[in-house]
């Protein structure tokens, strides 16, 4: 472990981008502390900006009706549309939709319910869908069956 002038002197050799460090001063407002606010500022900032432009608001849109319903061996239910869904929030694969909740949840059972009707009498559909899961899917938040 290094102490004091040691540690400072050791510090004083590592290169800086697009500042110099004074490693001499004393911790508090000056010195080590500058150097901390001017690095710390920018990567806060960064990370908002970057949470701000990878989340999209939720998004909803009618569909001609549902084409398949998947219960996934992951335990969520999967349900495709015709013509795909939206690309609003830029996911990466857009045949199907996965459900917010698993399917032992009760709410996840009743869109299971509406997904079927759609798919069954071919009625069109209304979905929700609120960004989308690590590996590409839109998560779908909602589905109504509507009567034309």
């Amino acid at each position: 472990m290094l102490e004091g002038s040691k540690l400072r002197n050791s510090l004083s050799r590592v290169p800086l981008p697009a500042f110099t460090c004074r490693c001499d001063e004393p911790l508090g407002l000056g010195g080590n502390m500058k150097i901390a606010q001017l690095l710390l500022v920018p990567l806060v900032t960064l990370g908002a900006v970057a949470t701000e432009h990878s989340r999209t608001p939720p998004w909803d849109q009618d569909y001609e009706y549902v084409t398949k319903v998947n219960a996934g061996d992951d335990g969520y239910l999967y349900i495709s549309v015709k013509g795909n869904f939206s690309d609003q929030h830029h996911c990466s694969n857009l045949a199907f939709g996965r459900s917010t909740n698993p399917l032992t949840n009760e709410a996840t059972k009743a869109e299971m319910n509406i997904a079927m009707a759609s798919l069954v009498t071919r009625k069109k559909v209304h979905v929700w869908t609120d960004g989308c899961i690590p590996y590409g899917y839109p998560i779908l938040t909602k589905i109504e069956v509507m009567q034309e």
